[in-house]
């Protein structure tokens, strides 16, 4: 029950730490999405540095990844687990997991909004 409790106390704390960038960097409609884009690249480079320093102290902390990676960070933003993944698989030399990982990441989620966009559209035509 803890373990779920860290989840979901670091999760509301990266949805609000989101939210506030949001708030800070309001991208004008049909203008470069700066707000998501800082977001995730924050959260890619946090998620780095978070990584390195549980790997290099050997988990110690078993709570420490679940609050801080899978709690604040899912919350803030999950393309830093998506980038973490990738570089795990590089780091263990699994280049076409990871190539396969990331390009299938990148085309299977943009056609899954592109379908959901579809369906949507579809059903509130009048």
């Amino acid at each position: 029950m803890l373990k779920v409790i860290l989840v979901f106390v670091g999760g509301g704390l990266g949805s609000a730490a989101r939210y506030g960038v949001s708030l800070l960097l309001v991208p004008k409609e049909g203008t470069f999405p700066w707000n998501t884009f800082t977001v995730n690249v924050v959260g890619c480079f946090v998620i780095g540095i978070i990584a390195a320093y549980l790997k290099a102290r050997h988990s110690e902390v078993e709570w420490a990844p679940l609050f801080f990676v899978t709690g604040i960070l899912g919350g803030f933003t999950t393309f830093s687990s998506f980038g973490n993944e990738t570089i795990f698989l590089i780091r263990y030399d699994e280049w076409r997991l990871a190539c396969a990982y990331a390009s299938g990441s990148i085309c299977f989620g943009l056609l899954a909004v592109w379908i959901g966009w579809v369906i949507v559209e579809a059903l509130t035509r009048s």
